[in-house]
């Protein structure tokens, strides 16, 4: 074996260590939290709800507003529907409105709707909706995605990943309960 080849093995073999640390490092690194401000802007949408009605964020202006992205085809996010049901019972009272962005086709959310008696309202985002949970800040498209929408319209606090029951109970009586 030359030198110069001695030289080029060692180069590529450092190379790939070095890139397997970093990709492992990226993959056990925690996910940042979201940050956002006050007066974090978002994108307004226009979605059609289960009975074919275009609704938008302002349809609900005036309410604090959980917005849930979500479908039928990711386990997590049936798993926290549950808990979306019960707080929109729980916090009806304190201005809340809970809305459901699904990024799925409509058959398989109304069938979903009516076998779980979903008691707030359901937008069919489909395949768009993956691109609007990004305007939102959800840089990695993944779901569930939730944000928390104060009555002006600002968003006060973003979820990536189920929510979990103490957290968001606590979020929403630290803006929604005097």
């Amino acid at each position: 074996m030359t030198k110069l080849t001695h030289t080029l093995l060692f180069t590529a073999v450092s190379l790939a260590a070095a890139s397997v640390g970093f990709l492992a490092y990226r993959a056990m690194a925690p996910a940042p939290a979201y940050q956002a401000s006050p007066t974090a802007e978002i994108a307004d949408f226009s979605l059609p709800d289960l009975n074919g009605q275009q609704q938008t964020l302002d349809s609900w202006k005036g309410s604090w507003r959980l917005v849930n992205f979500w479908a039928t085809w990711c386990p997590p996010c049936v798993e926290e529907m549950p808990l979306l049901n019960e707080l929109q019972s729980e916090y009806d009272a304190h201005n809340l409105q809970i809305i459901g962005i699904a990024l799925d086709d409509e058959p398989a959310v109304k069938q979903f709707a009516e076998r779980l008696n979903i008691n707030f309202p359901l937008l069919l985002a489909e395949q768009s909706g993956s691109a609007l949970t990004r305007q939102w800040g959800n840089r990695d498209g993944a779901l569930p995605f939730s944000a928390l929408v104060t009555p002006s319209g600002d968003v006060a606090e973003r979820w990536l990943g189920q929510l979990k029951p103490e957290e968001i109970r606590n979020t929403l009586n630290q803006y929604l309960k005097p």
